[in-house]
Formats: C-alpha cells, structure tokens, sequence
C-alpha cells in the first residue's frame, strides 16, 4: 500500500541518475532525475553493486557516511526491506 518516488544518484565509473516509482506493490525505474522525488540516496556505483551483490549492509555504509541520504530517511531504512538490501 505504499506510494514513493525515489532517486537514486550514483557517482564514479558507471555512475547515473536513476528514480524508482514504488506504485500498486510494483516498482519502475527510469533513468535521470526526478524534482519530486521523497527522498535521494548518494552513493558511489561500486558501493551500490557491492550491496546488490550482497557483499556489505547498506546500515554500515550509511554509518560509516559512504550513503548521504535526503528528504525522507524512513523511505530509506523501508528499503532494507522493500529490496533486501541487508547484505
């Protein structure tokens, strides 16, 4: 029942712009930036395919200030689950 625009920045080699639409239980992702997003998570590119990998907690590099989030830091910890980024 959830509804959230989230934009995802990522920087360094094979770095981009891409938003998730949460809508209806199913989620699109489109590339470049979106002014209505909820919340925006920055990160480098090898650290996002490190947690897609499943080879380190998304809450580490959170700590450790590796992922700088703005707007709704709900949305954010919600995504541990939503996309089982536990690692």
């Amino acid at each position: 029942d959830m509804e959230a625009v989230i934009q995802i920045d990522l920087s360094g080699d094979d770095g981009g712009e891409w938003t998730l639409l949460v809508k209806d239980r199913t989620l699109s992702v489109t590339t470049g930036t979106n002014a209505d997003a909820d919340m925006t998570m920055s990160l480098r590119a090898s650290d996002w395919l490190e947690i897609a990998n499943g080879n380190v907690n998304s809450i580490a590099l959170f700590m450790q200030g590796k992922i700088h989030v703005t707007g709704d830091i709900r949305l954010a910890m919600k995504m541990q689950t939503m996309f089982d980024l536990s690692g």
